[in-house]
């Protein structure tokens, strides 16, 4: 009967969920072999990043997840969040973060994802850009016009 139970249970929304429509967009646009891995260090910590794409500044794709069980945990996520973009604020290479979120799977959340990824993009102003899933597609057409007028 466990066996049961443990179906039942949700399945989480993976980070590579939330990159597919801007992989896809970028790779049908011959833009995706622009991107790359970097490894930054911060005053604290040193932060990697998978996808990531320099043209004077690096910009780095993000794929975050918000799908936390309750708006405390969806706060401590963002504060972990800004924490990084903070941590990086001091960097020779200081980049531009794009966080690409996927919202949480529980109808009760949504509010406080939209809520919470806002105040994040308030908080961190110009230093770092909060893509809600919806958004995504659109973001990824604009991303891709960029890369490829830079010379990807």
């Amino acid at each position: 009967s466990g066996v049961g139970h443990i179906a039942t249970l949700p399945t989480r929304k993976s980070e590579s969920a939330v990159m597919k429509p801007f992989k896809a967009t970028l790779q049908n646009k011959g833009a995706w072999k622009a991107l790359g891995p970097i490894t930054l260090a911060g005053t604290l910590d040193k932060h990697e990043f998978k996808y990531s794409w320099k043209n004077g500044q690096y910009h780095c794709f993000q794929p975050t997840v918000f799908d936390q069980t309750t708006s405390t945990g969806i706060k401590t996520h963002v504060y972990e969040l800004i924490g990084q973009v903070n941590d990086l604020e001091q960097c020779s290479n200081k980049p531009k973060i794009h966080f690409l979120t996927g919202e949480p799977q529980s109808k009760n959340l949504k509010r406080e994802y939209r809520e919470a990824t806002t105040a994040m993009q308030k908080i961190l102003a110009q230093r770092a850009e909060v893509i809600q899933e919806d958004e995504i597609p659109r973001f990824s057409e604009q991303m891709a016009v960029k890369i490829l007028s830079h010379g990807a």
